[in-house]
């Protein structure tokens, strides 16, 4: 395990399947821990801005880990919903207000968590790693 991966700087752009980059994102989004437990919550900034001038896409009183982001600007993420429960959805960002979640529905989820979890190009296949009992 990687104690430190809080500390991973990440940058979000749109590649080639051979890796080259085609753009750099617009809005960069990363995962912020929470200073008092063990949690994330989604923050966003833009290309420039200095720190301090980022903002919240999730509340940090509930878990949410971003995963990738669609072409239409929603988030896939896994979160502890405090209304709709544990699973995975893709987000709605609403910067400043609160964002919504649509809830995916995936057999696996039921019995472990799936990771490093990415989108085909053409939004129609979901890549993952699955990891057995860890829910």
């Amino acid at each position: 395990m990687f104690p430190k991966v809080h500390f991973h700087r990440t940058s979000s752009s749109v590649q080639r399947i051979h890796g080259t980059r085609i753009s750099r994102a617009n809005t960069p989004i990363w995962n912020r821990r929470h200073p008092e437990k063990v949690s994330f919550y989604v923050m966003a900034s833009k290309v420039g801005n200095k720190p301090g001038q980022e903002i919240p896409l999730t509340d940090k009183s509930y878990h949410t880990w971003a995963y990738t982001c669609l072409m239409d600007g929603r988030i896939l993420v896994q979160c502890a919903h405090p209304q709709q429960g544990w699973g995975y959805y893709l987000m709605t960002p609403n910067p400043g207000g609160e964002s919504g979640f649509e809830r995916i529905d995936c057999e696996l989820a039921k019995t472990g968590i799936l990771d490093r979890v990415s989108i085909s190009p053409s939004e129609t296949k979901v890549c993952f790693e699955y990891q057995k009992g860890f829910h």
